[in-house]
């Protein structure tokens, strides 16, 4: 029997009714959004004070991509596509998050807030490790064929490890999941900045007098291009930064150390990779000494940073909803972002 007029409209209407809400963008990321936009803003208000500028062109280009990138994942979120976007987004976030790190890095060594703080490391070894020499660790870890190229093999999967992690968290519909860890990705490359900026170090390598010909098994050259970097970044009159030849030239806190930890924390949940991971990530820990170019404080110091980050916001959404009784509702819409574990 045809439906009248009015029938089919009231049928239409139901059904978007029970049609699920689609947004272009994932509440979630809303901290991650607002913590790059701060950092940009912060960025270009302050490069140019220190006399530091960037290569236009190439900066306009990747932030273009980018651009496309997230506005491919709103077109596919609305389309009902949430897990192939939430990849998309997570990942291209996660790469913006890390270059918005170095080029902090960068300019906070245009003047920084500490002199640089080496023999407070190498005392702080001392103290945690005594008896236990960096260099020589460092060289019978290079000496030993087969130590070398397992420690070479779990500090270079940094590179992948973040990518397989969003991938598996999308694939097992845990995109909140995988937003989370974003978030915690930025807050841990925020604090690691920060302390860098009054901490700044050459890194062992250069306390000890090791150089790279002494230990050519070691494949990273981390540990040893920090120093000149970091002295041209301080010195120079004025710098331009190009985005396709930048170095990580942070020593205290290690970042490799605080990754590792976030891997594994983000792993954790994953039952059948939890346990592989966690062997890798905490092999990812201690190669941070021989082949970053670490002193053992560094380890110990973004291990702990990635921890506390990985618990800091759950705790302030918590206070905050607890605390703001009278506008719970209200506050806990605007915590919940951050609550998720």
């Amino acid at each position: 029997m045809e439906q009248l007029p009015f029938e089919t409209f009231e049928a239409s209407t139901a059904a978007t009714a029970r049609a699920p809400h689609r947004r272009a963008f994932d509440p979630g990321m809303v901290p991650v959004y607002a913590g790059l936009g701060a950092c940009w803003v912060i960025l270009l208000v302050a490069m140019p004070m220190a006399h530091m500028s960037l290569d236009i062109a190439l900066t306009a280009v990747f932030l273009l991509i980018c651009g496309i990138f997230v506005g491919g994942a709103a077109c596919l979120r609305l389309r009902g596509h949430e897990r192939i976007a939430a990849g998309i987004e997570c990942w291209t976030l996660l790469n913006v998050v890390s270059l918005t790190a170095v080029l902090g890095t960068y300019l906070v060594m245009r003047h920084p807030f500490g002199p640089i703080a080496d023999h407070w490391m190498v005392a702080a070894d001392r103290i945690i490790l005594p008896g236990l020499n960096w260099r020589d660790t460092v060289v019978a870890v290079a000496h030993s064929p087969i130590l070398a190229a397992c420690a070479n093999w779990v500090y270079g999967s940094l590179r992948w490890q973040g990518s397989m992690l969003i991938i598996i968290f999308c694939l097992t519909r845990q995109t909140d999941r995988a937003a989370t860890f974003v978030q915690r990705w930025l807050l841990t490359l925020a604090i690691i900045t920060i302390l860098f900026a009054f901490l700044p170090c050459y890194g062992p390598a250069t306390d000890f007098g090791l150089t790279h010909a002494e230990v050519p098994a070691i494949h990273s050259n981390a540990g040893w291009c920090a120093p000149p970097i970091m002295k041209w970044l301080g010195s120079a009159p004025s710098v331009r930064v190009d985005l396709s030849a930048l170095d990580g030239i942070v020593t205290f806190p290690s970042f490799h150390a605080a990754s590792a930890t976030l891997f594994a924390w983000g792993f954790w949940s994953i039952r059948w990779a939890r346990w592989p991971m966690l062997a890798l990530n905490i092999g990812m820990i201690l190669a941070s000494v021989p082949i970053g170019g670490h002193y053992f404080i560094d380890v110990v110091a973004g291990t702990l940073i990635a921890l506390f980050a990985t618990q800091l916001p759950k705790w302030i959404a918590r206070t905050y909803s607890a605390h703001f009784s009278p506008l719970r509702r209200l506050s806990f819409g605007v915590a919940a972002p951050f609550a998720r574990a």
